[in-house]
């Protein structure tokens, strides 16, 4: 019997060695998938855009004094009620890094009450911390313009277990919310 065995076993070393090779293979991969660092061959970059079909109301009371046009939502310029606010979420993936905020817009030289504010809110506690506010944004003379927004480190990591993230613009008559996006950092899906 031991010799039939032994017949059988090295009739076999080649697919036994093959499928030791390939747990050893698989299992390497497990732990590269499953690692805690990585390094920069790994980060991507990327981009979350807030197109202005993305923006709802704040408030009710500005609802109707302001329209989405193609590539902006402006305000009507004959409200005199004040400023109008519109927020849209902000869905970053799980750690990944901000690092700066575009905001395309325009605004009169002479009206320019605009300002554009990101926030995020702890799930928990309903406490809401300012990541930036820009309470006047520089007017333009109503020519598209963008401003590039840096994130300050302490407010940098998403962390969506903990947070939810938003932004909102209040806009005076005639200013103009074109896009806002978001440049961040991650690990590549599956890193």
């Amino acid at each position: 019997m031991l010799d039939v065995f032994g017949g059988l076993l090295r009739r076999r070393t080649p697919a036994v060695v093959l499928g030791v090779v390939a747990s050893v293979a698989v299992g390497g991969l497990a732990v590269a998938v499953t690692s805690d660092s990585f390094v920069d061959a790994d980060v991507q970059t990327g981009f979350f855009s807030i197109a202005p079909h993305a923006l709802a109301p704040v408030v009710t009371s500005g609802f109707g004094q302001y329209g989405w046009f193609p590539s902006l939502v402006r305000v009507n310029p004959n409200y005199a009620q004040g400023n109008v606010c519109v927020s849209a979420g902000v869905h970053l993936p799980d750690e990944a890094v901000m690092t700066s905020m575009n905001v395309f817009y325009s605004s009169p030289s002479t009206l320019g009450a605009m300002s554009v504010v990101l926030q995020r809110v702890n799930l928990q506690i309903g406490e809401v911390t300012t990541i930036f506010d820009l309470a006047r944004m520089p007017t333009t003379a109503d020519a598209r313009t963008a401003i590039v927004i840096p994130i300050k480190e302490r407010y940098r990591l998403v962390k969506n277990n903990l947070y939810a993230y938003g932004l909102v613009s209040c806009m005076g008559p005639r200013d103009a919310f074109s896009a806002a996006r978001i440049a961040y950092r991650s690990r590549k899906a599956g890193s």
